[in-house]
């Protein structure tokens, strides 16, 4: 799949862009990050997806059940270049370590763990597979080179979830989540669940 046909397929799940935000440090990877306003589709937030992460193939290790093709997404209030920073940052982890990112994984700032935006408590990313729909089904409609391309969700948590996650496993944050009502819409100043 080329860049113009993924474009072209997150045009009809997410509208036109109104900016795509060009990668300026394209060493290991150029990854780009389309920025989708509001109003496609009843959405009230702004939809971040990155572009080129799914152009090279992740190593899958034997046994594991996940797509070599990923993108990543992101639901905010308002873009801003710390947010498109964070998405190209993640997207070229698995291409600069060798390595695979899927659902569940998570993704420290340094260690220890420095917020991810000033005065924040978020320090380090969950990936989870997306609960908006369309994007959520987006993997049963379209491949790369013979992979479904599946876009993950970015969300910045606190290292007390972070805890919450590696002690109970994923299922009891999200449950914690679900409990607390915690939107998909990132609010970076918001405080630990936890």
């Amino acid at each position: 799949m080329t860049d113009e046909a993924r474009a072209a397929v997150f045009a009809r799940v997410f509208g036109e862009p109104v900016e795509v935000v060009r990668d300026e440090d394209p060493r290991t990877l150029a990854v780009d990050v389309a920025v989708h306003a509001p109003g496609f589709a009843d959405r009230s937030f702004y939809t971040l997806v990155t572009h080129g992460m799914s152009d090279v193939a992740m190593p899958i290790p034997d046994g594991v059940e996940a797509s070599s093709r990923t993108e990543l997404v992101l639901y905010v209030d308002q873009p801003g270049p710390t947010f498109v920073r964070l998405l190209q940052t993640i997207a070229k982890i698995p291409h600069e370590a060798d390595h695979w990112l899927g659902a569940g994984h998570t993704i420290p700032n340094g260690e220890p763990p420095a917020p991810l935006f000033p005065g924040s408590a978020l320090d380090t990313v969950l990936v989870l597979e997306s609960v908006v729909s369309p994007e959520r089904e987006l993997k049963s409609h379209v491949e790369i080179s013979g992979s479904p391309l599946e876009l993950l969700w970015v969300v910045p948590i606190t290292a007390a979830e972070c805890g919450l996650k590696v002690e109970e496993g994923v299922g009891a944050l999200l449950n914690l989540f679900n409990e607390r009502q915690l939107s998909f819409v990132l609010d970076p100043g918001r405080e630990s669940l936890v």
